[in-house]
């Protein structure tokens, strides 16, 4: 759990400063990277991806779960509209996940 509350606080900080890390996870995700460790910046972002554990960094799950919790708190939501498209991404999600398959 610390690792979550200490993420959030960073995922916190990047959503207030950048609205484009509002609309995509990936942007958030890179931006709260690079607050949490700095000096990776310039180093291959697959790299640093695939071996979060061996940097100390949160997983892009880590980061997405403090995003969600943020916005159910009513904090730094993302637009209505994408709102909307995440909504419809879920819904096929589970209609694939409970018919097994497309």
């Amino acid at each position: 759990m610390k690792i979550i509350k200490e993420t959030e606080k960073y995922v916190k900080e990047v959503l207030k400063n950048n609205v484009n890390a509002r609309y995509s996870d990936n942007v958030l995700y890179v931006e709260t990277i690079y607050l949490i460790k700095p000096e990776l910046k310039g180093l291959d972002f697959k790299h640093i991806f695939l071996n979060c554990k061996n940097y100390g960094i949160p997983s892009f799950k880590t980061v997405e779960r403090c995003r969600r919790k943020l916005e159910k708190k009513g904090e730094y939501k993302a637009p209505q509209n994408l709102k909307v498209e995440r909504d419809k991404m879920i819904e096929e999600y589970v209609r694939y996940a409970n018919n097994g398959g497309w």
